[in-house]
């Protein structure tokens, strides 16, 4: 459910009602907690190599999937792009990309920080779209 973003006070109310009650959950909401501490560890530093072997896995469902992942100077990602068959198919009708840049918002570390993120652009070359993610 971490992965979902359900916070972790409303994991439990789910737990407990599909348990029939708190004393059947076999854990507390501290222990929820502390595994998702430990899973964030586990990942830290590893982001990127998780992406490129997401980006590898999906390269060999589909062979039309397509990815690069540039790096500056200091070895630091700057810059991602991927297309599969269903974007490269609307760009063949449409003509238009859809770009996400989420620099207005990085942390300390100079790394994305998509938790929250305001994309503007176009439909049909006509219309304005505007999207904001959350996760």
């Amino acid at each position: 459910m971490s992965d979902a973003n359900i916070p972790t006070c409303q994991q439990m109310s789910i737990l407990e009602l599909q348990s029939g009650g708190l004393q059947n959950i076999g854990c507390t909401e501290q222990d929820i907690r502390n595994a998702r501490r430990n899973v964030r560890k586990a990942n830290d530093g590893h982001d990127a190599d998780m992406l490129n072997e997401h980006f590898l896995a999906q390269k060999e469902k589909n062979p039309y999937f397509t990815y690069t992942i540039e790096t500056d100077d200091e070895n630091q990602i700057s810059h991602i792009f991927w297309a599969d068959a269903t974007s490269r198919e609307a760009y063949k009708v449409f003509g238009d990309v859809v770009v996400f840049d989420t620099t207005h918002s990085t942390n300390q570390w100079k790394m994305l920080n998509t938790t929250r993120s305001l994309h503007i652009g176009q439909l049909y070359k006509r219309y304005s779209v505007v999207a904001i993610d959350s996760f």
